[in-house]
């Protein structure tokens, strides 16, 4: 421990003294607090760190108290070392009054004692459910996906953080969350409170964050954590928002985009920026929205997504980069699209990209009709899909 004295020059008495202040330096903490002590500024010994004596100043009394505060200051931290304790500001402050104050009753032994007393034992509180709701969606952050590989994407676990969001808002207006309370009637007036319209109006969106409510406890009910069983039987809407149907020439449109390209990133970069105007204007109505929906990384992880799309669509799973022969204006006859370790073909080669638009006009194609109500494949015999 570093222990300092200085004057304070800055709050001189009227009588032109200075106070005595004690500076205490120890394990990256600093404490200063004041000696009760004052003294000529004239009669003070910088280099000494203490009163000169002087007629009349009282320098022997003074320097006593200051040698007292440095001494159970250098008690209590060789105390604290001992005991292997690490003292806070506010404990190592009452810890050298308590031993100041035996110094000065002439206790010397009992200020020196190499013990310190014990401090109160602070039971950490119990997790709340928003607390195991963060550990569930570090867990998340951290998940990655069978079939791709790859982590979850941002746009999903912002969606998860926005659930939490939702939740801890219901909480502070209705009561705390629990899981034993999770029953109906609490589900009846989140889905008031929900419909209220400050977090939005959709049911697909109070659906989302039931799905993601009842992810979490069912993560937690694996956890053995005392969940209301009930949950289960919570309700997710889900209104299906209608899909525009592809022509025949679409999905071949759709299979020669090549959404790395400079134009693909400045066309979804466009879309997005017209919806802007409309939704900041629901802003100062609906917490929880994004500053910008055009902005870099949201217009990459949408391009990931369409792309993903694209290729898992049945449309357009046979005009993939396997049978590229299939984009083509005029089909003809190519080599089958999967190859084996025995073919002695080679792969068709990617034809250029037209000078149309680089998408077509259905952007949105997460949602598909069902296969049987899409356009059949007018590929070649050797297309996988033209005889599904």
């Amino acid at each position: 421990m570093e222990i300092t004295r200085q004057l304070r020059l800055d709050a001189l008495t009227k009588k032109g003294l200075a106070p005595i202040q004690l500076t205490f330096c120890w394990d990256g903490l600093r404490l200063r607090r004041g000696s009760g002590e004052k003294c000529d500024p004239r009669h003070w010994n910088a280099k000494r760190e203490e009163v000169k004596p002087a007629p009349g100043n009282f320098a022997a009394e003074t320097n006593l108290v200051l040698e007292r505060y440095t001494q159970a200051a250098q008690a209590a931290y060789h105390a604290a070392e001992n005991t292997r304790q690490k003292l806070d500001k506010a404990q190592m402050s009452a810890e050298i009054s308590r031993r100041y104050a035996l110094l000065a009753a002439g206790q010397k032994a009992a200020a020196e004692a190499p013990d310190v007393p014990p401090l109160p034992q602070l039971e950490a509180p119990a997790p709340t459910l928003l607390d195991y709701y963060d550990q569930w969606l570090g867990e998340q952050t951290r998940k990655t996906s069978h079939k791709t590989g790859q982590g979850l994407s941002k746009t999903y676990l912002d969606s998860l953080a926005n659930t939490r969001d939702v939740l801890a808002d219901f909480a502070a207006r209705d009561q705390p969350l629990n899981f034993a309370a999770l029953d109906h009637a609490w589900y009846a007036r989140f889905r008031e409170f929900f419909y209220e319209g400050k977090w939005g109006h959709s049911a697909n969106t109070f659906g989302k964050h039931v799905r993601h409510l009842k992810s979490f406890l069912a993560w937690a009910e694996d956890r053995e954590l005392p969940v209301n069983r009930k949950y289960r039987k919570f309700e997710a809407p889900d209104e299906y928002i209608g899909a525009d149907a592809l022509t025949q020439d679409e999905p071949l449109r759709l299979a020669a985009v090549d959404f790395a390209t400079a134009e693909a990133r400045a066309y979804v970069q466009q879309q997005f920026e017209a919806l802007d105007p409309a939704l900041q204007a629901q802003a100062p109505a609906k917490e929880g929205m994004r500053v910008s929906q055009a902005d870099p990384l949201r217009v990459a992880e949408r391009l990931r997504l369409l792309e993903r799309a694209r290729d898992s669509a049945p449309a357009t799973r046979c005009c993939s980069a396997a049978t590229w022969a299939c984009a083509s204006p005029t089909p003809t006859r190519s080599a089958p699209a999967r190859f084996t370790a025995s073919s002695s073909g080679s792969r068709p080669p990617k034809p250029a990209r037209t000078a149309s638009s680089p998408f077509s006009t259905t952007m949105y194609f997460a949602r598909w009709p069902s296969w049987r109500s899409m356009p059949r494949c007018t590929c070649p015999p050797a297309c996988p899909s033209s005889s599904a």
